[in-house]
């Protein structure tokens, strides 16, 4: 007679499920876990692990034949692994893959590995073939983080929750802390600590139980680890962000491209934690064509790979053939270098790149990072202006800028012919300052009348494209027997590309807009139309259009009799004129005053040509019209005088001169004592009201990157090098 053990321990059957295999020490024998039947403890034969080493790290699904033995006092389970066939990939060759993608040139590999995820290449263009490409970046990086918003039915989504077992797709809605980074109550890891990737579809949704859950997410995305309770947590998931987004004319022009996140999440610290923002609505809707039938990797296959590659970094690769230009922080370059690891590993897994290949990826990794540096600058205002993304060429010293295609591409009049009624002029806005705009005129049945737009409250603007009109209705008939005004409605809107305010000399584009709308005629390629006229026809000449630095240089170089003031021999208003007459070879004579006062009334009455002052000193001047701001000489443009051009962009090429301010304290404090005051006056730098008076005065707060004691020693020692020469030029000593 048997009892039940006994009879069961006759039997075996199989499952499937994942099993991962540890090695007991006590016990000296490999045991393996069934994840889904929740079984642990089962022996397995050396020779199985062997065979299927990755049994050792992660596991593998696969079918299991299991035998039931009981015995009493039996120490082990009375489960035994008899046999298991892998329906995963049990092993990895890269070097097989290594070889196998030599055959290939890389275009022919991209179309591969699209195939492998279900999509049909050939009926893409190129660019949106590399947007489909990055989204398979956060499977291959480590910390990666990823947003793409588009419209509805592009495939955001697909490649996250079908082709990885290591990804996961979390539906928008409510989550936890304690779902996605750790339970203290279980004390277990969420879900960055169990999958490669953790993707949020539908951002619009997202919302966090817990007060601190964005600001958890924040750190994580910064560093790749959280702390909960005492402990620290490394993690590695990548983090990528999906929804939707439409209107992106609209939104470029009058809000940012993060729009549609929830607003616990609209904080420009927490977008800045982005590495890439791929634009979704540049890639087609889904339809039947897109999807192959040709063939590509096995899925398994390619989702392992994949995984594999995470192990490797290609981010060094820049440095051997390019530098990153100015305008990259720290943040800003890691987030390239990241987006260049990724793409490297998907093109060239086996290192096998030359300097194109690089400058390729290069390229599209500065744009996906600019993009979300351009909705900072919207959101932070002046503390991200640094948008102008470039690289240089180390062999050549070439340098490239990187520009948007939703924001104008390369230029801001686009190529090719415009329709009917658009048109661009450049004239001087309420700002004082040059400014480019654009013109848009909408025709429509209706008895003559006039709408215009986007002047605001300007009368004065108002009333020259008045004046442009009324010519344009008493003298159509000379233009074309065929045009009818009184049969029409005219609709006129003004686009400021510069934001430099609108302009009064409008009247003369205004009747070249309204003639191309009526007669359904573009206007020439690339056309700007310049100067104004008067309501008898007459042309009013075009100002000087290059009465900026340009023109200025000009006229100190050529005047021998030129001066500029100062508020005092070594002042910084006085070292600031050195270093621009050095830079544009300049000798003119220096007249120093005691303070800024005496030396502003001088420039006012004319008494001396120029003057190098701070903008709290020149705002109300300025803004008076008393004096005119020629250039910023700082390398970004100032929040309290937007409209002003920079040196650099007017020409005078990577000139920076700006005051600062830092703290110093005496040689040999304590670094406890270093430490607690910088974090104190970080905080306070922190504080929104003590930030508001800082830019009242004209205070600017540098990044959080350029604020630690290393930053600055570093920073001073630049700076000491870069007035050495100047002040020695001058001849300035110390009294």
């Amino acid at each position: 007679m048997c009892g039940p053990h006994h009879c069961l321990g006759r039997g075996s059957l199989k499952i499937i499920d994942k099993v991962t295999v540890t090695l007991n020490e006590k016990r000296d024998v490999y045991e393996a876990l069934l994840s889904n039947l929740g079984v642990k403890g089962i022996e397995v034969s050396s020779t199985i692990v062997k065979k299927f080493e990755k049994l050792l790290v992660g596991g593998i699904w696969c079918i299991a034949t299991l035998e039931y033995f009981f015995e009493e006092a039996q120490k082990g389970s009375p489960f035994l692994l008899r046999d298991l066939k892998p329906i995963q990939m049990p092993n990895m060759d890269l070097e097989e893959l290594f070889q196998a993608r030599r055959a290939f040139t890389a275009q022919q590999w991209i179309d591969v590995l699209l195939r492998s995820t279900g999509m049909e290449p050939t009926n893409f263009t190129e660019r949106v073939k590399w947007h489909l490409l990055a989204r398979m970046i956060p499977l291959v990086e480590n910390n990666y983080n990823f947003t793409e918003l588009g419209p509805k039915g592009t495939g955001k989504s697909h490649i996250y929750k079908e082709i990885s077992p290591h990804s996961i797709l979390v539906s928008g809605g409510q989550t936890t802390v304690a779902n996605l980074f750790y339970n203290m109550a279980r004390r277990q890891v969420g879900l960055v600590g169990l999958w490669d990737v953790v993707a949020f579809d539908e951002v619009a949704g997202i919302s966090f139980k817990d007060k601190d859950g964005v600001q958890i997410m924040k750190d994580y995305m910064a560093s790749g680890s959280f702390a909960r309770g005492r402990d620290a947590i490394n993690a590695y998931a990548s983090m990528v962000f999906i929804g939707n987004i439409d209107r992106v004319d609209t939104l470029v022009k009058t809000s940012h491209l993060f729009a549609p996140f929830p607003e616990a999440m609209i904080d420009s610290a927490f977008f800045d934690r982005f590495h890439a923002y791929v634009p979704g609505w540049e890639i087609p809707k889904m339809r039947p064509e897109f999807f192959t039938n040709q063939y590509g990797l096995i899925v398994d296959y390619l989702a392992e790979w994949l995984r594999e590659m995470r192990k490797r970094n290609f981010g060094d690769a820049i440095n051997k053939y390019f530098k990153l230009g100015r305008d990259l922080n720290q943040r800003d370059t890691i987030a390239v270098k990241h987006t260049v690891s990724g793409l490297l590993k998907l093109l060239y897994p086996n290192e096998e790149y030359d300097k194109e290949a690089v400058r390729r990826c290069l390229e599209y990794a500065l744009e996906v990072r600019r993009r979300v540096k351009e909705q900072l600058k919207k959101i932070g205002g002046m503390e991200f202006f640094d948008v102008h993304f470039s690289y240089i060429d180390v062999q050549t010293m070439e340098e490239r800028f990187i520009s948007l295609p939703e924001q104008g591409g390369g230029s801001l009049i686009p190529d090719g012919p415009l329709n009917p009624g658009v048109m661009h002029t450049i004239a001087t806005g309420s700002s004082g300052h040059l400014g480019l705009c654009r013109l848009e005129t909408q025709v429509t049945s209706g008895n003559g009348g006039l709408k215009t737009s986007g002047l605001g409250s300007n009368a004065s603007a108002k009333e020259a494209i008045k004046v442009g009109f009324d010519y344009f209705k008493a003298n159509a008939s000379r233009v074309s027997a065929s045009i009818k005004v009184g049969d029409h409605d005219y609709h006129l809107h003004i686009i400021e590309l510069h934001n430099a305010g609108p302009t009064t000399a409008m009247t003369l584009a205004a009747f070249v807009a309204f003639c191309s709308a009526i007669l359904g005629k573009p206007l020439q390629q690339q056309m700007v139309v310049l100067g104004s006229m008067s309501l008898g026809g007459n042309i009013v000449p075009v100002e000087n259009l290059a009465g900026g630095l340009q023109s200025f240089i000009r006229y100190v170089k050529a005047n021998k009799t030129a001066s500029f003031g100062s508020a005092g021999t070594g002042s910084s208003t006085h070292l600031g004129c050195v270093m621009l007459n050095l830079a544009i070879d300049a000798n003119v004579t220096h007249v120093p005053y005691r303070g800024v006062a005496p030396a502003m009334q001088d420039l006012i009455g004319g008494r001396i040509d120029y003057y190098c002052t701070l903008i709290p000193d020149a705002i109300p001047q300025v803004q008076g019209g008393a004096i005119k701001g020629i250039a910023m000489l700082s390398r970004s443009r100032s929040q309290m005088l937007p409209h002003l051009p920079t040196a650099d962009e007017q020409g005078l090429a990577n000139f920076d001169v700006a005051d600062w301010y830092g703290l110093f304290l005496p040689k040999g404090t304590p670094a406890s004592i270093v430490q607690k005051l910088h974090d104190a006056a970080v905080a306070s730098l922190d504080t929104p009201s003590f930030r508001d008076r800082l830019h009242s005065l004209g205070v600017e707060v540098v990044a959080p990157e350029r604020r630690s004691p290393e930053y600055l020693a570093s920073f001073l020692k630049d700076e000491i090098a870069k007035w050495t020469a100047p002040i020695k030029a001058s001849g300035i000593t110390v009294d």
